[in-house]
């Protein structure tokens, strides 16, 4: 006998037929209940709670593909079965096989396009439509005459090798008589709504087999929403008659015990449009969130409050409509409130890093070895690299831009790129060349065998070997020992079957494609899609946690409550358009030959509807169905039809954001991130009490002291002396370009000087390297020029700039780019050079050193050194030029620097502590004393006197040549882009020497007609200069006292009113500086003309002069 059960949205199916299989076994009579694939774990745990150990004994739950299984090893057939890898292989074979006889498919060679037809042929043969059948559309549609040929071929080569897993379920049909599997048992069916015809076939069988046959389905009073369940009743009172046997309908009470009546009578009143509402509606809620975030954090904290009144979490159920938009943040949700969720979905294996390290390879060599492939690669964790040696190897590889053959050659370039070799430099290479060799030892065998495999059986074979080589099963192996031992067991789960998995994909290459030609790229996409069709056995992470699901994947499970997530248009009920290659044209011709497929658009929609209408009268006690207010993309968000619909039946008002500001108070994290937010002036009135609720927790309301603390704190001192040694040594060792850094920022000089962290970069010919390039033909051209006045600069630049490209870079191979951008470089400075030469002869002031170096071991002179308490500061440098002007017993001096960058000079940057360098090698000078008399004047002087210090721009001008323009008038535009930055004292004759005739082409200075300075000009008078001075020492001495003592906050200085240094700080990320913290806020340089400047340089010196005396002074000038 066929029984039909019938029940309304709301009434408990599963429940009356848990009941009728516990009254078969009490008498000891056998039963069978099969549900779909989805349900079946929650209905075996319902199953022996309802039956207890008799269950076991005599009642089973089943499924469709378990069943198929049962009955062939019943009936011994032990044929091989392809798996999803296998058929998208095997429609890859047919499709490559009929080509050249297709017209709608000739040139589509997309693997998606495969992975389509797959699911076509599935569909076909669910349907039991032959391939003679799709060919009599041939007339109809080129297309479908295609589809029918691949239907076909397919079938045949499924009927030559290993069988389709679509065709074991018709196999199972027919021996299922012989296996004698459900001889003297009743059959149970719940939670499905239709069946193919494949499965109709299965379900005669049994019904002919059986003893009998019970099937629930929930079936509504709307016609069309229920349309699929009317056809069902239908079509299996009409295979009853055909085997014979009596139909009996009967419809289930509506409102079981303990369902609150508005939720058991909410589905069906959704789509009746006559029905009343009700006007108390307290299990029914509904909630307006700010975004999507919030509404998942909103679920969370709903069924948090919930588990917090003793309901288990397997109890309760959240529901939407776009899990793959929604599954994410939900997960981040539950876990930020502690609760356990299963997302029942089924994930992207080739994001899992055992199939990145399987790929890996693979990948690297299709994509030339490039260095983003091959570092992903070895980054998935499964390679054997060690962690510090990956990350040294990918630096240096960024660094040199290590890509194709080079990977497979002995690496030789510095480690330090164009700069200056490390002490340690040979054992820094000799690390990296040794992880090279094992990483090439692994790619060549492998490059190679992929070079010679032509067939699929050979690629497999070379994969395999390629997995021996590495020990990829071995280090899963690990991997999953591991996650164990830190407490993830899915995750190790998952990890355990990742393996077999491949191994399975492996062995399906080899039988669907053993003999068949295929090439490299070709392997690459087939695996990827082979890969795709496999998914790992997902189990929750523990027995009770709350289950993430789609409306259709809602199992007929009894849950107290449930909290549909996404109430806008599109997603409740889901808007899920079709994406079969059998369009609904397609369909509709072939149902005109009589060929009925599955659900066509219409009825998948009516279908989304039933959906809907079960998820929300599934729960017993509780319905909470939320819709954001707005987007992600911050535009508003128009809510579903049916999210308005339950408001009018339930007379309810959406919640707003405030719901999940209380709710937020019930979890340690969220309460933890409201009571931060909380003012100490200003706080709202959930934030006053997640401040008061945070006492309750010690350990948390420590947290929040320290939270607080930090805000305010500054990010130093380092208070050990010993530590601050550690990290400048015992002397304070500086440069101009130290200085500097610490006076713009001194958490940046502390993370460069202090703890050597270095920025990433490429090797490049950038501005550093340009600048030592500069320095370098700049010296050598000028002190040859000065043995040979009558050269030709240009030329000798032009020899010195070969012989730095030959002689000064490290060996390798050079770039067209690199070479391109050298030439350019080059043919600048030899311009300069003539610029620079011109100069010289244009005045009475002759180079008297090149490179002068100031520093403790090997300079020509000894560093500028200074005590400062008990501190002892060194400052070492080196002066790119100086130039002298003997008069009388005294040697003027003016100090030269080649600068490539841009360069601005203002007085007032030095009250800042800013653009010191050139002050600096006056101290030094003048500190020297005698020693540095001798080393520039060689006895021919008694004193010294500086009289300029210049930057010299080392960079030619791009300029463009007006139409109406004249030599003349180009030339002073260029002249004036090639002048000279810096400062030269205001006396008359010293500036004739420097440049004769007074017009001032080089110097940054020009006269009026009274011949007095233009306010442009940058001059200073020897009290000016001495008052520099006597202000860069004060700032050397205060940078003294700052780092000895450990300071390393972060005080970067407004650059505009829009922006600051830390635009260019390569450590921004590491400071987090953030001006809405109390502790962080911008200096503002002062912002003098140099006339102001001067004017207070003046006072300071006089009121210096007035306290100290003259004493000294005189030293110097």
């Amino acid at each position: 006998m066929l029984t039909l059960w019938t029940y309304a949205p709301g009434a408990d199916g599963r429940q009356a037929l848990l009941e009728r299989i516990r009254s078969r076994a009490e008498r000891g009579l056998r039963s069978l209940l099969l549900v779909p694939e989805s349900g079946s774990h929650q209905m075996e745990r319902a199953l022996l709670a309802c039956c207890g150990n008799r269950a076991g004994e005599y009642a089973q739950v089943t499924t469709f593909s378990k069943l198929t299984d049962d009955v062939l090893e019943a009936a011994g057939f032990g044929a091989v079965t392809m798996d999803a890898g296998g058929q998208v292989l095997t429609m890859h074979r047919a499709l490559t096989a009929v080509r050249s006889s297709l017209q709608y498919y000739r040139k589509a060679g997309r693997p998606q396009l495969t992975e389509k037809l797959v699911e076509a042929a599935r569909e076909l043969q669910a349907c039991s439509v032959s391939a003679e059948a799709l060919l009599q559309a041939e007339e109809m549609s080129p297309k479908l005459h295609d589809l029918g040929l691949i239907y076909a071929q397919y079938l045949a080569f499924c009927q030559n090798g290993p069988l389709d897993p679509s065709a074991r379920i018709d196999l199972a049909a027919a021996r299922l008589g012989e296996s004698g599997l459900v001889r003297e048992t009743e059959l149970f069916i719940l939670g499905f709504e239709g069946f193919t015809a494949q499965k109709y076939t299965m379900l005669e069988a049994l019904l002919r087999a059986s003893e009998g046959m019970t099937a629930a389905l929930q079936l509504g009073k709307d016609r069309l929403i229920y349309g699929e369940q009317r056809k069902t009743v239908e079509r299996l009172r009409r295979m009853a008659a055909r085997c014979g046997v009596e139909t009996v309908q009967q419809a289930l009470p509506p409102d079981p015990a303990g369902k609150d009546p508005v939720i058991a009578a909410l589905g069906e009143a959704l789509y009746d449009s006559k029905a009343a509402g009700w006007n108390d509606c307290k299990a029914v809620q509904l909630y307006e969130p700010s975004g999507m975030e919030e509404e998942c954090e909103l679920a969370a904290a709903l069924l948090r409050q919930k588990a917090l009144s003793g309901v288990r979490l397997r109890e309760m159920a959240v529901v939407c409509g776009d899990l793959e938009q929604y599954g994410p943040m939900l997960s981040a949700a539950f876990e930020k409130y502690e609760i356990p969720l299963f997302l029942s979905e089924k994930t992207d294996l080739l994001q899992k890093p055992a199939l990145a390290a399987a790929l890996g390879a693979l990948e690297a060599l299709e994509d030339g070895l490039s260095f983003e492939s091959v570092i992903s690669w070895l980054r998935c964790g499964l390679c054997g690299v060690p962690r510090d040696g990956l990350d040294r190897l990918e630096n240096y590889c960024y660094q040199w831009q290590i890509k194709g053959r080079r990977w497979l050659e002995p690496f030789t370039a510095p480690t330090c790129g164009y700069g200056l070799p490390a002490r340690d430099e040979a054992e820094r290479l000799a690390a990296l060349e040794a992880l090279r060799g094992r990483i090439a030892a692994w790619l060549e065998p492998f490059r190679q065998a992929l070079a010679n495999a032509k067939t699929g059986g050979q690629f497999a074979a070379a994969l395999q070997a390629h997995y021996e080589q590495i020990c990829l099963e071995e280090r899963l192996e690990e991997r999953c020992k591991t996650l164990q031992l830190a407490g993830l067991g899915r995750e190790a789960a998952e990890t355990a079957q990742l393996y077999q998995i491949l191994q399975n994909a492996l062995e399906q290459f080899s039988a669907a494609l053993a003999q068949e030609p295929l090439d490299r790229r070709e392997l690459l996409r087939l695996l990827k899609l082979v890969l795709r069709q496999y998914d790992v056995s997902a189990i929750p992470p523990s027995l009770d946690s709350v289950l993430a699901v789609s409306f259709e994947r809602l199992p007929e499970e009894r849950l107290r409550h449930v909290v549909v997530v996404g109430g806008q248009e599109g997603i409740f009920p889901p808007e899920k358009p079709s994406l079969s290659i059998l369009g609904e044209e397609d369909r509709a011709a072939l149902e005109r030959l009589g060929i009925e497929l599955t659900q066509k658009a219409e009825e998948r929609a009516w279908q989304q509807q039933c959906c809907a209408a079960r998820a929300v009268s599934a729960p017993a006690e509780s319905l909470a169905v939320t819709c954001p207010h707005r987007l992600p993309d911050g535009s508003p968000c128009r809510q579903s039809y049916l999210f308005r619909r339950i408001a009018q039946l339930c007379s309810i008002t959406p919640k707003q954001q405030e719901a999940l500001e209380q709710l937020r108070l019930t979890a340690k994290r969220p309460l933890m991130e409201t009571a931060c937010k909380a003012n100490e002036l200003s706080a709202s009135p959930v934030e006053k009490t997640a401040l008061s609720a945070i006492t309750a927790w010690p350990e948390q309301a420590a947290f929040l002291r320290s939270l607080r603390a930090y805000d305010r704190a500054p990010r130093g001192p380092v208070r050990d002396p010993a530590l601050v040694r550690q990290l400048y040594g015992g002397q304070l060792s500086m440069t101009a370009s130290r200085l500097e850094k610490v006076s713009t920022c001194r958490f940046s000089y502390f993370m460069q000087y202090g703890l050597k962290a270095q920025p990433r970069r490429q090797a490049r010919f950038g501005a550093p390297e340009i600048g030592t390039f500069v320095h370098y033909v700049m010296e050598h051209t000028v002190q040859e020029l000065c043995r040979m006045p009558d050269a030709v600069p240009e030329a000798l630049a032009a020899k010195h700039v070969n012989d730095y490209l030959e002689t000064q870079l490290p060996p390798g191979p050079r770039s067209a780019r690199f070479l391109a951008l050298f030439a350019e470089t080059g043919k600048m400075v030899c311009q300069i050079a003539g610029n620079v030469w011109e100069e010289i002869q244009a005045g009475a002031f002759r180079p008297v050193c090149f490179e002068l170096n100031f520093s403790r071991n090997h300079g020509d002179l000894p560093p500028l050194t200074l005590r400062e308490g008990d501190v002892t500061l060194s400052v070492s440098g080196k002066i790119d030029r100086v130039d002298g002007y003997l008069r009388g017993n005294t040697l003027y001096l003016k100090v030269v620097d080649y600068k490539t960058g841009k360069k601005e000079f203002r007085l007032s940057d030095v009250l800042s502590g800013l653009n010191l360098q050139m002050f600096l090698y006056l101290m030094m000078l003048k500190q020297s004393g005698p020693a540095a008399l001798e080393r520039l004047a060689g006895g021919r002087a008694q004193r010294i006197e500086p009289c300029g210090a210049l930057y010299v721009p080392a960079k030619t001008p791009y300029l463009f040549r007006e139409a109406d323009e004249t030599d003349e008038q180009f030339q002073s535009r260029l002249d004036q882009e090639l002048r000279r930055i810096g400062l030269v004292r205001d006396d008359g004759d010293l500036l004739e020497a420097m440049e004769h005739g007074g017009r001032f082409r080089f110097l940054p200075v020009s006269l009026k007609k009274d011949g007095s300075f233009t306010e442009a000009s940058s001059q200073v008078s020897a009290l000016q200069l001495n008052s520099l001075l006597h202000k860069t020492e004060e700032t050397l001495r205060r940078i003294a006292r700052q780092i000895s003592a450990g300071d390393i906050e972060a005080d970067p200085y407004r650059i505009s009113w829009k922006d600051s240094v830390c635009r260019f700080c390569d450590f921004r990320e590491a400071c987090h500086f953030d001006t809405t913290m109390e502790k962080d806020c911008l200096r503002y340089l002062p912002k003098l003309k140099d006339k102001e400047v001067r004017e207070l340089l003046e006072k300071e010196e006089e009121e210096r002069l007035r306290k100290n005396g003259p004493e000294g002074e005189e030293e110097w000038l």
